[in-house]
């Protein structure tokens, strides 16, 4: 316990010696402030449910098309439909708030 305890002092004692002479431990991601950062995490998010969504209407579509008249399973395709298109709306709708309120309140 006690060296584990002294390698964090050694390691401490080192980065607070290196931070006080002036060194800048740089950004390593490519967005300089937060509201970059989370319109970015959100493109991304938007990108991963919009495969997701083509590939839930396909799926839908194949189950649509192989209920065969069975009114449970024509009723289980169209939800899925419908509920994946109100997810991908309350999504761009995110996006949209979000560009909203960084324009207007951040003034970017």
């Amino acid at each position: 316990m006690s060296k584990k305890l002294l390698a964090f002092v050694i390691v401490s004692c080192c980065f607070s010696f290196s931070m006080a002479n002036g060194a800048v431990i740089p950004n390593p991601l490519p967005y300089e402030t937060v509201p970059e950062l989370v319109m970015a995490i959100l493109d991304g998010l938007l990108y991963l449910a919009g495969g997701l969504f083509v590939l839930l209407i396909v799926l839908a579509g194949l189950k649509l098309m192989s209920s065969f008249g069975n009114p449970e399973d024509l009723k289980k395709a169209k939800n899925t439909i419908w509920y994946c298109s109100l997810g991908l709306i309350a999504l761009l709708a995110s996006k949209a708030i979000l560009e909203f309120v960084r324009t207007t309140l951040l003034n970017t």
